[in-house]
């Protein structure tokens, strides 16, 4: 029941993230059908419960839906920390090799984005030109990310909020490796500088600003991973603290939906976002406890597979739904958009995941070892021999002839 066991199942969570958060940005343009009537007869005649008992799940489901977005503060939080522990067992108090460490981690997601998104945004080019004349600038601008840092696009806001934390990682790092009470108030300090951000017009960064609180968090938790052990509490005080967890976790599923809560005008966007850091929190409090009930997870394979594709899965689908709603036919599909949008995801993100390995593949290569040094002058090296009868000694070929070679 800690952090260590908890991350041998970090790619499942991912897995987990990716289809929860293909979920929630179907919902925002398909609405989940509380009051289907097909779905309310299956569902009713599978499980054999009231109407009224099948209604209320399809509305949990579509509460659950509504809030997939928290599946980014859990990969936030899970990439802070195992960014730390990667960066202590590579650096620890050695020199940062900061272009390395670039290259791994950077690179890394701006490749996938770079192939993945390039059709979609030549596509913009074209259906944005004047005059039927390619729009360039707009092509660059939005190819760069420069729209999304000045409020024009928030396609893909993701990767370039992902690749800023990159970025600033090894200064986090170098603060909270010290003590954690400087992690600590840094993290005050973000949220408190987030009330000013979310009050700006800077809509888009504050979209990325706030997943920065769980981004922290999880370094602060790569920094403090051994004394993080639910199995150190009695049994009591654990109960209490998952209970806890849990309950939070199911109110905040029920309370914090984005989209709903916001457009309500029931809380502001800055009390929302935040909330779901801690959210996320809960979440892996709660994973943690059924990480030491069950060792393996159902679908596990599937899970670590979807896992590996999960940025790809994201790119895939929100670049898709993208020209489904350009075109207006998303809504079109219903409900089976859910089950259409993943599908698409997890085969498109298949294919593209291979084509940029093999663009990767060069670069990737490791250097062959030295070979070693001939004598000068092309002389062949002397033999070895054998002191018994003067001949050029021949280490035998098999691990027997050599055990009887050495009994002689």
């Amino acid at each position: 029941m800690n952090l260590r066991g908890l991350l041998k199942h970090r790619n499942a969570i991912y897995g987990i993230c990716a289809v929860w958060i293909v979920c929630f940005h179907v919902s925002l343009s398909v609405h989940f059908p509380t009051n289907s009537y097909t779905l309310s007869r299956l569902i009713t005649h599978t499980l054999k419960q009231s109407d009224a008992t099948v209604n209320g799940v399809l509305r949990g489901i579509s509460q659950f839906l509504s809030c997939g977005n928290l599946g980014v503060d859990i990969f936030m939080l899970l990439s802070g920390l195992c960014l730390y522990l990667s960066f202590e067992r590579r650096y620890g108090d050695g020199k940062i090799e900061f272009l390395s460490y670039l290259k791994k981690r950077v690179v890394r997601v701006a490749v996938p984005y770079l192939v993945i998104s390039f059709p979609y945004w030549l596509w913009i080019g074209f259906v944005r030109a004047h005059h039927g004349v390619f729009n360039f600038g707009r092509f660059f601008r939005n190819y760069s990310s420069i729209t999304f840092w000045f409020g024009e696009s928030r396609k893909a806001w993701f990767v370039f909020a992902i690749m800023l934390f990159y970025l600033l990682f090894p200064l986090f790092y170098k603060l909270i490796r010290k003590s954690s009470v400087f992690g600590l108030v840094l993290l005050a300090a973000v949220y408190a500088g987030g009330y000013f951000i979310c009050k700006s017009p800077a809509d888009n960064i504050a979209i990325a600003v706030s997943r920065l609180p769980s981004f922290i968090i999880g370094i602060i938790a790569g920094k403090n991973i051994d004394k993080i052990d639910l199995g150190r509490l009695p049994e009591a005080v654990r109960g209490l603290v998952v209970f806890g967890a849990f309950g939070l976790l199911m109110l905040g599923t029920a309370f914090f939906p984005v989209h709903k809560v916001v457009s309500k005008n029931h809380l502001p966007d800055y009390f929302v976002w935040y909330a779901y850091s801690l959210l996320a929190v809960c979440f892996i409090i709660v994973f943690m406890w059924i990480c030491g009930k069950a060792k393996r997870f159902y679908f596990e394979n599937a899970l670590n597979f979807l896992g590996g594709l999960s940025l790809e899965i994201y790119l895939v689908h929100t670049l898709t739904l993208g020209v489904l709603t350009f075109y207006k036919v998303n809504k079109s599909f219903g409900v089976w958009l859910f089950p259409l949008l993943i599908a698409w995801g997890i085969i498109g993100g298949f294919l593209f995941s291979k084509l940029v390995n093999l663009i990767m593949s060069p670069f990737d290569k490791k250097p062959a070892p030295p070979r070693r040094s001939q004598p000068s002058g092309g002389e062949r090296p002397r033999p070895s021999y054998d002191s018994r009868g003067g001949k050029p000694y021949r280490a035998p070929s098999g691990g027997k002839t050599q055990l009887k070679h050495l009994r002689k």
